[in-house]
This record gives C-alpha cells, structure tokens and sequence, in this order.
C-alpha cells in the first residue's frame, strides 16, 4: 500500500445601551467616526457620508463604529442612498474584531443584479466573497433613485433582510459564523460614487421571528473532501511543497465541501500563503482525476 501527500496552496469600545429602539443619531456620543465620513444634511435630513476620499485621492473608503452595548439578536434598520458610479455599502454585525465580523452590505451599481447584494462572513481580516455567492448569499434587488429602506432581522443563526417592501424579505441567509454577541458598524467603499446613510433604528432582542427560508445550500459531489490539514502562513516565493518546518490545524469544510482558509488565520506581509494537506492510500499504481476550484492562486503538489 502507498502512502501519498497532495498538498493545495492556496493565498489566504461600546457604552451607551440601546434597550428599545430609537434612531441612532450620527453624533460623537453615539458613534466613532473612523476614516472617509461626513456628517451632513441630505434631503431634509441628518446623515452620514461614507467613502468620503482623502485630499488627493480618487477613491475613498468610510467606516463608523457605533457605541451601542454589544448585539447579539434584533432588528436593525437603516436607510441608504448610493451616488452614481460603483459604490458599495453595508453593515458589520456581532463585531469581535477588525477583520472578524458579519457583513451584509449592498452594490449600489448592480442594482437589478444577482450581485447586487450580498452576505458573507469575514474572518482574520480577509474579505472571502468570492466563496459565498449564489442565491444563498445574494438577492438580485432593484433599488430606488432616492433612499432606500434596509431592515435585518437577526436570530441565532438565521437573518432575514428586507429591502423597500418591509413585508416579505429579499434573502435569508444561514449565518456561517458561531453566534456571538459584538458590535456594529456602517462601512461605505467609494470606486466612483459614495453612500449615505440615516435613520439608523437598533432593536436589541431575545429572540426574533425569521419570515423567509434561506436557499438549500449545494450538495457537494461524492468524493468531495471534507477535511483538510492547513498550516502556518509563510511567504508565497518559498514555496517547494516541503511543510516539514510547518505546523498544521485540521479543519472541515464547509457543508458544500468549500474550504474558508481565513477562518485558521490572516495574512500579512512575509506570510501570504498556505498549504492545505490531505493524505490518502492507494492500493497500486493508478491515475485519478482531482478537480478544484480556488481564488485567488494555487499550486498541487503530490507526493514532494
């Protein structure tokens, strides 16, 4: 019996409590304004600019961090306004960290669009939407020239997000991430238009009623691996297939047989990549399809 390693590389503060809802008001007490924002009136209104570029920049990227006591279940409620031009913009919930959060946040450029929305986890700072996409991730919403109403109802595992028609929600989604109880934050990416937002409206609760049904996730085909060994980061230009110097955490998959590498650790300068291992027996010489799929980059190495 043989014994075979295949290797696939792959690059990787709240006070105030809200105990009923009211309109967060864009002001120091209640939010921490960290880069790319203006607070102005817009349409007779207060609101909050995002994306705001810095002297010299074409650009811009916004982010407000809400001093609410920290949220686990609710309803949140928001309305946004998307300029002309490529612009995105969106929520991070149950917030434990800078790159550890949920996210839900819209395309306001693809409005009609399968992608003009979506939800996606984010773990150790790495923005992983290209492995959520797909009905069970996304809407095709159409939004409106002016401002558009957003509401999120969150419940253990489950959210519901309507979007205008308050009555039947655009998408549920199963949230990937354990349940945690963390902050807020209003972010907003300017690639040629900026959002706004006003009327934030934060309900902390128990529990909340889940109207829709989130989409039955792929089944992964038979074969599928399930269960991977990944190991420490190290710099891309190193990489031989040698991990003897490595240590490895084992991991599953997702229930689609999607593999998150973010989810054991982030990237940083000098430590871009890393190896995700399985070993398998072979009972004689024989050839095998392997099929995969990936972003952004991957080398296979077999046996060395």
């Amino acid at each position: 019996m043989k014994l075979s390693k295949l290797y696939l590389i792959g690059l990787l503060a709240m006070v105030p409590t809200l105990s009923q809802a009211e309109i967060l008001a864009f002001n120091d007490d209640n939010w921490a304004f960290i880069a790319g924002t203006q607070i102005s009136e817009k349409d007779g209104q207060q609101a909050l600019r995002l994306g705001v570029p810095a002297e010299g920049m074409p650009f811009g990227f916004g982010l407000a961090v809400a001093k609410t006591a920290p949220f686990t279940n609710g309803i949140i409620a928001y309305d946004v306004k998307f300029e002309k031009g490529r612009t995105f913009g969106g929520l991070r919930f149950r917030v434990q960290g800078q790159g550890d959060f949920e996210d839900f946040y819209l395309r306001g450029h693809q409005s009609g669009n399968p992608d003009a929305n979506q939800y996606m986890p984010q773990y150790n700072g790495i923005p992983s939407w290209q492995l959520y996409y797909g009905p069970q991730y996304t809407s095709p919403t159409s939004y409106v020239e002016g401002w558009n109403s957003i509401k999120m109802a969150i419940s253990g595992n489950l959210m519901d997000v309507f979007i205008n028609d308050m009555e039947k929600p655009a998408l549920t989604v199963e949230l990937k991430r354990e349940e945690q109880t963390g902050g807020l934050a209003l972010w907003g990416l300017n690639i040629g238009g900026e959002v706004w937002y006003a009327n934030v409206d934060i309900k902390p609760m128990e529990t909340v009623e889940i109207l829709g049904t989130p989409v039955a996730e792929i089944t992964p085909e038979t074969g599928t691996i399930m269960n991977w060994d990944i190991s420490t980061t190290f710099d891309s230009s190193t990489a031989n297939g040698d991990s003897s110097k490595l240590s490895f955490t084992n991991i599953d998959a997702s229930a689609t047989g999607v593999l998150d590498l973010a989810r054991v650790q982030g990237i940083e300068k000098g430590k871009d990549t890393a190896y995700a291992r399985i070993v398998f027996n072979s009972d004689s010489d024989q050839t095998k399809a392997f099929s995969f799929g990936f972003s952004d980059k991957a080398t296979i190495y077999l046996n060395g």
